[in-house]
């Protein structure tokens, strides 16, 4: 792509960058949609510099509100009331809240997301009866007596013939898978 073609795609998509619908170049209709910051909670009486009286605290709500945790406060502060608002103190969580605010800005994800519409039941296969698998075994056939301590592992020769097969107290068996009779003993 040439230097023109390169600018004129630039000052297209600059110039619309708003646009909605079939007015909008390709290249910005296959960028993600974007979501909007949330928004911060709007002050209520409590915050008010000059709260009516319902809102400010008595002696035992005060002592009631300290003893909370800071997660379990109905509010992060205690309201105070000021004659006018020159004499309105400073905000003591102001670069707290802040900090959250700016927390919050960036951990939220800006992206919508499509959610796909899928029945979960669909996803998981039926499972068949189990009167419905037979053939399977449902009886013992063959017996392999041998060892007096619990066997740790097993292994086939490749040819499925025999069988080799190590216990806790240190005795190696080979053993004819047919008739499950011992052919060899080895300790170690």
């Amino acid at each position: 792509m040439n230097r023109k073609a390169k600018k004129k795609q630039q000052q297209e998509i600059l110039s619309d960058l708003w646009a909605e619908g079939d007015d909008k170049p390709e290249v910005l209709k296959n960028l993600p949609q974007q979501i909007a910051a949330p928004k911060l909670k709007l002050p209520g009486h409590a915050e008010s510099y000059n709260p009516s009286e319902e809102f400010l605290f008595n002696k035992e709500e005060v002592e009631e509100w300290k003893k909370k945790d800071p997660e379990d406060r109905e509010l992060d502060f205690i309201p105070k009331k000021a004659e006018n608002l020159r004499k309105v103190q400073a905000y003591d969580h102001f670069i707290k809240e802040r900090f959250e605010r700016c927390l919050d800005l960036y951990l939220c994800p800006r992206i919508r997301k499509k959610k796909l519409n899928i029945d979960p039941d669909t996803l998981i296969p039926k499972l068949p009866k189990p009167s419905e698998l037979r053939p399977f075994p449902t009886i013992q056939n063959i017996n392999y007596k041998g060892h007096e301590s619990r066997v740790r592992s097993l292994a086939i020769y490749h040819n499925g013939k025999f069988m080799a097969s190590c216990d806790e107290g240190g005795y190696l068996i080979i053993w004819d898978i047919n008739t499950s009779r011992k052919l060899q003993t080895y300790f170690f």
